[in-house]
């Protein structure tokens, strides 16, 4: 299919990044520069929380905003996301930070409210006058960006009217910027390589409504997705949700062929264990030793992740000098009822998100 899609605003950028995922010839037209400064849209970053007050709508979506986020950051080729955590206040007889918590309690998220007399020690650049009720959680954060002349903008969003974030020790740092572009096929003219795509959160969403239900309901998924290929590098997958509500009691992570020198990181209150395979060829290990096998399989048992949290399971590998490559981590989720198999592997030439149950990937990316 060949789409022509006028106006490279936030809705324009992120349809036609979506299609071209999906393997169509994308036109994209825009009257002013990409991105264009007059736009609705256009800003250096922009922050995703869960808290919107009684509007559980909107809360619900967040999760799946965040799994098109990880699209987003596989497909830039980097992280560009800064986790902060969400304090939501209120003042003046105001009770939108109480609605927050409610709607986030009825569907599974609970606020932890905050007494007045601990705010000053955790946040020391809050002025707590007027203020009444404070509750936290511990998603939320921004995403940052650089508009096209290159101007800095801060490392962390502005906190809009009734919120606040964790404050940096010493300040916020300079950077990052973000540059995102989508990847378009040969025959496809897109105006500009690589458009920045500044407003995350709305593109998030956007993208979430297209790819639905398919990557974008994954709930086990490798940090930042990307890293250098025939490097040793930290794997870390993420489990974001039980099974249909029930909590998740282990997690198994299959090594892929030529991912080699696995070391497990412990988890208290979980045990792991192993599970090793004879390689075709002995190699070396890196420090003078001749390995025969390898770990193929590493599980987590015994422990208890309710559907409400989160979790990450790292790994220490060493992976295959192969760049370009994107190379698949099936991962089993086991829960108190049921589980979920992330197991599923793209044939050739067949776009990952069509793909149910899809197994988290990781592109192999040249040295720098």
């Amino acid at each position: 299919m060949k789409a022509i899609i006028i106006g490279a605003g936030i809705m324009g950028l992120a349809t036609a990044w979506g299609l071209a995922r999906r393997g169509h010839e994308v036109e994209l037209f825009e009257q002013g520069p990409v991105p264009n400064p007059l736009a609705s849209s256009m800003d250096e970053h922009r922050l995703i929380r869960h808290p919107y007050g009684s509007h559980v709508g909107y809360a619900r979506m967040i999760d799946d905003a965040y799994r098109a986020w990880e699209l987003l950051w596989a497909d830039l080729g980097q992280t560009l996301y800064e986790p902060t955590g969400t304090l939501a206040l209120t003042g003046n007889g105001a009770d939108w930070a109480e609605k927050s918590a409610a709607a986030l309690a009825s569907i599974g998220k609970p606020m932890t409210e905050l007494s007045m007399s601990e705010l000053p020690q955790r946040f020391p650049l809050l002025d707590t006058k007027g203020m009444e009720r404070a509750f936290w959680i511990d998603s939320g954060g921004g995403g940052v960006g650089r508009g096209q002349g290159g101007g800095r903008g801060p490392a962390h969003p502005a906190p809009p009217q009734g919120e606040n974030h964790r404050p940096t020790p010493g300040g916020a740092p300079p950077g990052p910027y973000l540059y995102f572009g989508f990847s378009a096929p040969k025959r496809a003219r897109v105006l500009r390589e690589h458009a920045p795509l500044a407003p995350l959160f709305g593109a998030a969403l956007v993208a979430a409504a297209l790819l639905h239900p398919l990557d974008a309901r994954a709930h086990a998924v490798i940090d930042g997705g990307t890293a250098v290929a025939g490097s040793y590098h930290k794997l870390v997958v993420r489990i974001t949700h039980g099974c249909d509500g029930n909590p998740t009691l282990a997690v198994a992570i299959d090594l892929p062929e030529g991912v080699t020198g696995a070391k497990p990181q412990p988890k208290a209150g979980w045990e792991v264990s192993v599970e090793r395979r004879p390689l075709a060829t002995p190699v070396r290990d890196g420090h003078g030793h001749t390995a025969t096998d390898r770990v193929a399989r590493v599980t987590w048992a015994g422990g208890r992740l309710e559907d409400w949290q989160f979790e990450e399971f790292a790994i220490q590998v060493r992976l295959p000098d192969r760049p370009g490559d994107t190379i698949r981590v099936p991962v089993v989720q086991r829960c108190s009822t049921g589980e979920h198999r992330w197991t599923e592997v793209p044939e050739p030439g067949k776009e990952p998100v069509r793909l149910r149950n899809p197994a988290p990937a990781l592109r192999l990316l040249p040295r720098p």
